[in-house]
């Protein structure tokens, strides 16, 4: 078989971008018929026919982060009116910090769309917690005036003040990582046998 030519970049045909749009725009769907709940979480599960699923009222953490990234895709292609979009955004972001039941910002993996309550006597989540955050940070750099400045892979603090903290002079001494005194009485076991 013969081998591609590496000086021709890749390019897809028609075809295949009409296959990835659809992909995408269904993708956005599930997510956004899915996600209209009180809370703004995403149902786990949905029947492809759309009738009534039996769990419709379990959400999961994951999938709301995944919701939160694909209404950010969704803001950006039109594919639902954009005061809409920021309406669910808001009422799930404000329901995740407010009303979201969690263990010291651990999360759980399944969860009542109504209430946020625990489901299924299911455990707290670092991965979901974590494709949740994923979601919650996309959205806010989607949706923030002020979006997040990332140098040498940190969050770098906001610098000019309005967007809803102020960092505190000694509070950016007492946490500075990792020799603020915050820090003195927390193990470090990274590199070390």
């Amino acid at each position: 078989m013969a081998s591609p030519d590496a000086t021709r970049p890749f390019a897809l045909t028609r075809a295949d971008e009409a296959l990835l749009d659809d992909v995408e725009r269904r993708s956005f769907r599930y997510f956004w018929e899915q996600g209209e709940t009180p809370t703004g979480q995403v149902r786990d599960r949905a029947r492809a026919d759309g009738g009534p699923h039996p769990q419709a009222g379990i959400g999961s953490i994951a999938a709301t982060g995944f919701g939160l990234t694909a209404l950010c895709v969704g803001a950006d292609r039109g594919w639902a009116p954009p005061d809409a979009i920021a309406g669910r955004v808001r009422t799930t972001l404000r329901f995740l910090a407010s009303g979201m039941p969690h263990e010291r910002g651990w999360f759980y993996h399944f969860v009542n769309t109504a209430t946020g309550a625990r489901e299924w006597k299911c455990e707290l989540s670092s991965i979901d917690t974590a494709l949740l955050l994923a979601g919650v940070l996309t959205a806010r750099q989607r949706f923030n005036s002020d979006p997040a400045v990332v140098r040498d892979g940190r969050y770098v603090a906001p610098a000019a003040p309005g967007y809803s903290i102020e960092m505190l002079p000694e509070s950016l001494d007492e946490y500075a990582f990792p020799d603020g005194p915050a820090w003195v009485d927390v193990p470090v076991t990274v590199g070390e046998d």
